[in-house]
């Protein structure tokens, strides 16, 4: 197996396990364990670049169909890949969300993951163990055990004694206003938390091209906004070709001024990472961008923004 195929490939399931499953993050740089609370693929996006490994349920190009890209949404209602009443309806098996996370941790402490042979050629610099993510394969923040999956995972790491392990947030930052996420949020941040919310367009337009959602983008902002007020944020931002096209500089500058807008306001954002695709995407118009493009544009940010950036590229 290829070194790179660990980055490449990220199944959000491990052997038997429905909740809990450890990867190879570039990130992270060493082991993260996702954690996937949206076994069915709730989601109120429906990103072009969706690369979970249920991206290709959403799939709109059949093959033989036009690989032209979609402008928005493709109907007025958020996009999920289940209706959102029957996950509410059920409850995570707590005993057995523990029992993997116990069971996970063991493996990576113990060593005997790299026995594993999706494991077997990790490079020694990044068998480390970094970090739980709330992750997944749809916005976690939907769940409703999200706020309880929190605090069962921030009682463990205490359990368990993992002072240097960080919990982290990716999210679309459609519900960081919402009370009950903010109470989940404030114990998150107290456990070496971070809060990573994804930023891929400077204008309506573009963030509807992406996203195709129904969520306005007027609320991620405000979202944003609120959330870099009360934490620290971490901003990520994709970049990829559409069509074979670079994306539009104009859009760039737009995005610039949005987190420039932050900043200006004492926004708490930490810093910002820029990855592109690195695996298979929902839509096969949606590829990603060579190292040097990552370069180009990674320099114009920093010349544009004062704070941090991480480049992340597709191997």
């Amino acid at each position: 197996m290829q070194k790179e195929y660990l980055t490449q490939h990220h199944p959000s399931s491990f052997r038997d396990q429905i909740y809990v499953y450890p990867v190879v993050s570039r990130r992270a740089n060493g082991i993260s364990v996702g954690i996937n609370l949206s076994p069915t693929a709730l989601c109120n996006f429906r990103c072009i670049y969706c690369q979970t490994e249920t991206s290709s349920l959403r799939r709109s190009d059949k093959p033989g169909s036009s690989k032209q890209e979609s402008n928005g949404p493709a109907s007025s209602a958020p996009a999920t890949s289940a209706p959102e009443s029957s996950l509410r309806n059920r409850s995570l098996d707590w005993p057995r969300f523990e029992q993997e996370l116990r069971n996970t941790v063991d493996l990576i402490r113990s060593g005997r993951i790299f026995a594993d042979p999706h494991f077997a050629q990790t490079e020694p610099e990044k068998r480390y163990f970094r970090d739980f993510a709330f992750s997944g394969d749809g916005e976690p923040t939907l769940s409703p055990d999200f706020p309880a999956a929190v605090r069962t995972l921030a009682r463990i790491r205490r359990d368990l004694d993992l002072p240097e392990v960080k919990l982290i947030l990716i999210t679309n930052g459609t519900l960081l206003q919402k009370e009950s996420i903010q109470s989940a949020l404030d114990e998150l941040i107290e456990n070496r938390g971070e809060i990573w919310v994804k930023l891929d367009a400077g204008t309506e337009k573009g963030y509807r091209a992406i996203s195709r959602s129904a969520v306005p983008y007027s609320t991620i902002i405000s979202n944003i906004d609120y959330a870099s007020a009360r934490w620290p944020v971490v901003i990520q931002t994709i970049f990829l070709k559409k069509n074979g096209l670079l994306p539009d500089p104009d859009e760039i500058s737009a995005l610039c001024d949005q987190i420039g807008n932050f900043i200006r306001k004492g926004r708490k954002i930490t810093r910002m990472q820029i990855y592109t695709i690195a695996r298979t995407p929902a839509e096969n118009y949606v590829e990603s961008l060579k190292n040097e493009e990552m370069d180009d544009f990674a320099r114009i940010l920093r010349a544009r923004l004062p704070i941090p950036l991480q480049t992340f590229y597709s191997h």
